[in-house]
């Protein structure tokens, strides 16, 4: 309050002294603001809510809702737009298998109309009520509606489908076939090889000369036959065998193999003991599958090698001790074989 008001008292311009600007909540002058359901005073600026003006489920003054009071055109009020889930009025669009409504433009699945497998009106495939008809030279069935195909049950003759041709591995009939220790099927042609029909080394059906087995030679033809036989050869040999049964002599073969594998070793030397050399990667081989991982692991570790009287002993102890196992731990050497350089075939 100034100093003027606090002697004379204010000077009031409806709600406003117009000596100190102080006001009052009295003596306002309101005025509507346009579109809102306010009103405001011309004087001091304070605003007021007024009371809707409504024109049904809408104020004709702030164009407020209310969900009330609506005047309904089927599924959609005429004054605020607002649909609801009833009253639509559909109709069916061409070609297609729903229906729009006239007043709201809703999309409403319809029925579909099938002709088999596939309505006639928006073209939509269903998997029931195919059509199926046979494909010339096929075992296979296509439906004349939507082509869809399946397969059917081949006509088996011995191996060999009769309808499309299709072979089998059962059903053979098999024929010698001339000079040869191999039969053919008269169907599909396959080729298998028969036994041969020995007479001495020499077969009396195709001529083929069978090489020699090493357990079936005598001691210098043996012993000749091995010293022929390189480190990998030899290691085949005496994890795996011939036809299925140990080699014989086992003890003089491993033996043997520590003495190719100082050959090995002197190639090892004279290679500058680089890694990627093969005598190197022999030598390795050799400490993996038959002293494990670890001995490999070991191996490696060492810068130079041994000396050639310290790699010799180690190569016979391991296959001196290898010698001594029985089968079953001798089968865990060959499956390390197998598993890292190879299956072995006969």
């Amino acid at each position: 309050m100034g100093f003027t008001c606090k002697i004379l008292g204010h000077k009031w311009n409806g709600c406003k002294c117009v000596r100190c600007d102080e006001t009052r909540d009295e003596g306002h002058n309101w005025l509507i603001i346009k579109g809102k359901c306010s009103e405001k005073c011309s004087i001091c600026g304070k605003e007021r809510r007024v009371e809707h003006q409504w024109n049904g489920c809408k104020c004709a003054r702030c164009g407020e809702i209310r969900d009330e009071q609506h005047e309904w055109n089927g599924c959609k009020c005429k004054i605020c737009g607002k649909v609801r889930a009833e009253g639509h009025d559909y109709i069916r669009v061409l070609d297609k298998c729903w229906e729009k409504c006239k007043i709201c433009g809703r999309l409403n699945n319809a029925s579909h109309t099938w002709s088999g497998c596939k309505c006639s009106k928006c073209s939509k495939t269903r998997d029931e009520e195919h059509n199926y008809k046979r494909i010339q030279n096929e075992c296979k069935e296509k439906c004349d509606i939507c082509n869809k195909e399946r397969d059917v049950p081949h006509t088996w003759s011995g191996c060999k489908c009769s309808v499309c041709g299709e072979s089998r591995d059962k059903g053979h009939i098999f024929e010698l076939v001339t000079d040869k220790c191999q039969e053919k099927c008269r169907i599909c042609d396959k080729i298998q090889n028969t036994e041969h029909k020995w007479a001495g080394e020499t077969c009396s059906i195709c001529g083929e000369i069978r090489s020699k087995k090493y357990k079936d030679m005598g001691r210098e033809e043996g012993v000749e036959y091995i010293n022929k036989m390189n480190v990998n050869e030899l290691i085949v040999l005496i994890l795996f065998g011939e036809d299925g049964q140990d080699a014989k002599d086992l003890t003089w073969l491993c033996s043997r193999l520590a003495s190719k594998m100082m050959i090995s070793k002197e190639g090892d030397d004279m290679c500058g003991r680089s890694a990627d050399n093969m005598h190197r990667q022999t030598i390795e081989k050799f400490f993996h599958v038959f002293s494990g991982a670890s001995a490999l692991s070991g191996f490696r570790s060492i810068r130079g090698f041994w000396q050639p009287r310290e790699a010799e002993n180690a190569f016979t102890q391991v296959m001196l001790q290898f010698a001594g196992l029985p089968k079953n731990i001798r089968d865990i050497h060959k499956n390390i074989y197998i598993e890292h350089y190879g299956k072995h075939k006969d």
